[in-house]
């Protein structure tokens, strides 16, 4: 599974962005752009932690 993950994150420019954070790895990154997409429906960073996104 490990393996199939680093390829996915390999080959998706967004995911290979969050992963030169320190602290996301491969699974992180993926999983965030899994649940997130691009993004664009958040106006602000804020907005990402609203209750149901986040499990809430």
């Amino acid at each position: 599974m490990s393996a199939k993950i680093e390829a996915i994150a390999k080959e998706d420019e967004t995911i290979c962005r969050l992963l030169s954070v320190p602290g996301i790895g491969p699974l992180g990154a993926t999983a965030l752009v899994a649940a997130a997409g691009d993004g664009k429906q958040f106006r602000k960073a804020r907005d990402m932690n609203r209750p149901g996104f986040t499990g809430e």
